[in-house]
């Protein structure tokens, strides 16, 4: 039996014993059955709020079945489904909801982006996004081990060594340009007026640089 059928089979068992004690004690309230379902050997796990709404939902509908629902109802995810949405979401790239749940359609399966996104989330997966780091090609990274190289053997690789020189090196840097101008949003730039020609042009006007001035920042470190 899977997982979700001993579930289904738990819900409707403790739906059944608490019909059971009502119709047996009528006299008895939903904190009676309450307090009898606490005190038993296998008591129920959940607080005492959520086990008092439970029995009086039971208690409103007199049926151990769910009340039917609107709509299309929701497709039966089976094993062999749920391993091929793992197989073709997890660790891919471009491999969006969407995508998969396409996918999945044009291969025969019935499905939809809700019951990929629910499949997804009932596995453990989670959304993560992309981090942004460097990037360096082969040639880059060999380059810079041909540098390090170089420096060690001209500079020295420790204070021992005796073409260590590393105190008579600056190692300098800037970074990229800050923008001076300020930025905002033309949709909340704006001003009230009954007629556009009320408007002095002085305030009408947003003006914009085509090229605007900022600011480089140089910076070096030393032994």
């Amino acid at each position: 039996m899977s997982s979700q059928s001993a579930r289904q089979q738990e819900k409707l068992s403790f739906r059944t014993f608490v019909l059971l004690l009502k119709r047996q004690n009528p006299s008895w309230t939903a904190s009676n059955i309450a307090d009898f379902l606490e005190q038993s050997d296998n008591p129920p796990n959940l607080n005492r709020h959520s086990l008092m709404n439970k029995i009086n939902y039971l208690l409103h509908r007199g049926s151990i079945y769910d009340r039917k629902r609107s709509g299309r109802p929701r497709t039966t995810t089976t094993i062999d489904y749920r391993n091929t949405v793992l197989q073709e979401i997890q660790t891919k790239t471009k491999a969006s909801i969407r995508s998969v749940s396409a996918k999945l359609r044009q291969n025969g399966w019935k499905t939809s982006p809700s019951s990929v996104y629910r499949t997804a989330k009932s596995l453990g997966l989670k959304w993560f996004k992309k981090k942004r780091v460097q990037k360096l090609t082969i040639e880059n990274k060999m380059q810079r081990v041909r540098c390090a190289k170089i420096l060690r053997k001209n500079f020295g690789a420790t204070k021992r060594s005796k073409a260590w020189r590393w105190d008579k090196v600056v190692n300098t840097d800037f970074s990229g340009e800050f923008i001076l101008d300020s930025s905002s949003n033309p949709h909340n730039d704006g001003v009230w007026a009954t007629a556009a020609e009320e408007i002095p042009p002085a305030i009408y006007y947003r003006s914009k640089s085509k090229f605007a001035s900022g600011l480089v920042f140089w910076g070096g470190i030393s032994y």
